[in-house]
């Protein structure tokens, strides 16, 4: 339910109910099977017509293209909330980035303590969660946080 809540991947329309459905169905697993999911999923649920399933694949698709902070955020990794989650992807710029990053490397992030250092490479050490971000990888999740120079800064014009 976290993942799907509107300050992490914001998938409009994904209730704790809905969750509960596609988990007791055996529709979905962890939050990567959402990704995968057609309207025909929808439909064998009580509950969808046409229309809904349709709209939940879209809102679904759409939450796919939330920056990479949105996703850190979203994973429930312990101590990382929107803030932490935030400056990991600021300073790492990719998953990929984090994934190598050791927990010296995580707790050099002013902003970030040795506790959330450690928790962060933790997790990106474990195997469930190394298999549950490539899933969302493979199924076309946006790994990667988006630059943005100001116009009119000393950078602008300058690119990357």
């Amino acid at each position: 339910m976290y993942f799907a809540s509107r300050g992490t991947m914001d998938i409009r329309g994904l209730s704790y109910a809905r969750i509960e459905q596609l988990l007791h169905a055996g529709i979905i697993h962890d939050a990567g099977d959402l990704y995968g999911l057609g309207a025909d999923d929808f439909l064998a649920l009580e509950g969808y017509q046409k229309k809904s399933a349709t709209a939940m694949v879209e809102a679904i698709r759409a939450s796919s293209e939330q920056p990479l902070s949105r996703l850190l955020a979203a994973l429930g990794i312990p101590n990382v909330g929107v803030t932490a989650a935030r400056l990991l992807a600021r300073q790492f710029g990719t998953m990929r980035a984090l994934m190598r990053a050791g927990a010296e490397e995580i707790g050099e992030i002013r902003g970030l303590g040795e506790v959330i250092a450690r928790s962060v490479a933790a997790y990106c050490a474990d195997p469930t969660a190394r298999a549950l971000i490539e899933k969302l990888e493979r199924a076309g999740v946006n790994m990667t946080e988006p630059t943005q120079i100001a116009a009119g800064g000393a950078l602008a014009g300058q690119g990357r």
